[in-house]
């Protein structure tokens, strides 16, 4: 099997010390809680959607410069020209974090939330923890997934460990951090067996807690993203390029945990969701690192174009593609 072309790495210096300590950011997600949490009280689940849709229609309308730049790359990567679908999926990605928010306080109401998941390929879980070297799960960056991954795992007697960053949440400022992020956290953390935080002052504490939980069979999860990690990979994707960290794959290279990729999605405006579980990607051990890293990270790539062209809508990566030169 030969390496794939156009994947090129990259290394990078990672500086997370120019933090903001307050943002005006952060009265707009104040001011969005506290909408949202009597709103996912009172109004049922398939209400969320539209409602949220129509908050993203709002704010296009108010930063028509922002929603062009979105609406121009769903354009040139799902090939559209139909102004209506695209203005629609447009509304869908940005209006997807509103109705996360909602989702997210209804877990606060007595009783939570328990929207129907179907869970599948937990047979690679289960094939993993037979061969005794841990599992890590890869979860694509679809605006569910971080709390229905969790949520579908625990259902099904799965104990989770998550790698996480600071800035999980709501915001990246200092008074977000201590007051907005664990409004999301922590029904989240209700859901798994631990939370590893990344420590930037002590990574190679990070790097222990992490290979604990695979010398242990368990089951780690990160998500797909650039923003943590020195070593990147900068890959083709829907005609344009995306950088993606290697974090993940150089785990599984070194450890011998099988990478599974795992996606979550809304089949039916919250009524119904689907987390699936894929096969393992082919990261073989007998090759250079960077070539097998090649190869995983290609398979990826295809598979998440598959996905994002199913649900274009509930990718939240859409910012991040550039042209290709």
């Amino acid at each position: 099997m030969n390496s794939p072309a156009k994947i090129e790495f990259e290394y990078r210096a990672v500086d997370h010390d120019d933090r903001k300590a307050f943002s005006p950011g952060d009265l707009g997600v104040l001011a969005s809680l506290a909408f949202w949490g009597p709103v996912s009280w009172v109004a049922p689940s398939r209400a969320w959607a539209p409602i949220a849709r129509w908050l993203a229609a709002k704010k296009h309308g108010l930063s028509p410069q922002s929603a062009s730049a979105l609406k121009g790359t769903l354009r040139s990567a799902l090939e559209l020209d139909d102004e209506a679908q695209i203005r629609a999926l447009s509304e869908a990605v940005d209006g997807g974090k509103y109705e996360l928010r909602a989702q997210i306080m209804r877990l606060y109401r007595p009783g939570g939330w328990r929207p129907e998941i179907r869970l599948r390929g937990a047979e690679h879980l289960d094939e993993a923890a037979k061969a005794g070297r841990g599992a890590i799960l890869w979860a694509s960056h679809f605006v569910f997934g971080g709390t229905l991954i969790k949520m579908a795992l625990a259902e099904n007697g799965y104990a989770l460990s998550h790698l996480s960053r600071p800035e999980h949440g709501f915001s990246k400022t200092g008074f977000g951090i201590r007051v907005l992020n664990p409004i999301r956290c922590r029904p989240e953390d209700r859901l798994l067996k631990e939370r590893i935080v990344i420590d930037r002052k002590d990574m190679p504490k990070t790097a222990r807690q992490v290979n604990r939980v695979l010398e242990e069979n368990g089951i780690l999860s990160i998500t797909v993203g650039a923003w943590e990690g020195r070593s990147l990979a900068d890959v083709p994707f829907l005609g344009h390029r995306l950088k993606i960290a290697t974090g993940a794959l150089n785990l599984g290279y070194k450890t011998g945990a099988p990478v599974l990729p795992v996606t979550a999605v809304s089949l039916s405006g919250s009524a119904a969701f689907e987390v699936v579980i894929g096969a393992p990607l082919p990261l073989p051990g007998d090759r250079d690192k960077h070539d097998a890293m090649s190869i995983a990270m290609a398979e990826y790539c295809r598979r998440l174009e598959r996905d994002v062209q199913a649900f274009p809508g509930q990718w939240r990566a859409w910012s991040k593609l550039r042209p290709a030169p």
